[in-house]
């Protein structure tokens, strides 16, 4: 008689060698995901500073500027969600503007991203 199927041997080592593959893979897919969503943060935060700069070329006397300003002129869409957490929309942010002259005589603009309102 043919004994058809697995020894109990040969289903330990498979689920050791899966485990194994496990330890290894899931950590590294945690990593990456972690990643990428650190990197979709700072994409929003440089559409957003982006959205300022526009602001800031047609208003050039502005020092700080908040987000809401920039939906309702038209700068940025509403709604912007964050991307860490899809269910949360970012509301309370303002971008502060530092003008400075550089010595051939030319405007120069340092923008921050901060929490808060002007």
């Amino acid at each position: 008689m043919k004994n058809k199927g697995f020894t109990l041997i040969e289903l330990i080592g498979t689920v050791v060698i899966l485990s194994l593959l496990l330890i290894i893979i899931v950590p590294a897919i945690g990593d990456k995901l972690k990643k990428g969503r650190e990197a979709a943060e700072q994409q929003t935060k440089n559409n957003i500073i982006l959205g300022a700069k526009n602001y800031v070329s047609d208003h050039p006397d502005t020092s700080c500027v908040d987000l809401e300003t920039l939906q309702q002129q038209g700068y940025l869409d509403y709604k912007i969600k964050s991307p860490t957490d899809e269910t949360k929309e970012i509301t309370d942010v303002k971008i502060r503007v530092q003008t400075s002259t550089t010595s051939t005589g030319k405007i120069k603009r340092t923008y921050f991203y901060e929490d808060g309102k002007c």
